[in-house]
């Protein structure tokens, strides 16, 4: 009955060192995941700055076109505007008959 009990204490002996083993395995495998999903997060961190300054450049562009766009259609309508002014001056508005006296 020594001679047993002396066995599992061995046999119990080599399971906590396995398993010691397996979590330090474990532990390592663990710390190996850890890495590289902080590669991956830095790696996408990367490209998402890139596609945000890719997609801010493309709304300044469009900004930018749109405002020269207003501007110069602003200018013509003034400009027309301005023409249309000029032309009706000479009119005598009491006998307006839709031709221009110069």
């Amino acid at each position: 009955m020594d001679a047993d009990h002396k066995a599992m204490q061995e046999i119990r002996k080599e399971d906590r060192d396995a398993l010691k083993e397996l979590g330090a395995k474990m532990e390592r495998s663990v710390a190996g995941l850890a890495d590289e999903m902080k590669k991956l997060a830095e790696r996408s961190s990367i490209i998402d700055n890139n596609v945000l300054a890719k997609q801010s450049q493309a709304l300044g562009a469009i900004a930018a076109t749109r405002w020269i766009i207003g501007t110069a259609l602003a200018f013509g309508a003034l400009v027309i505007a301005y023409q249309a002014g000029e032309a009706g001056k000479h009119i005598d508005p009491q006998r307006d008959t839709g031709a221009q006296i110069k």
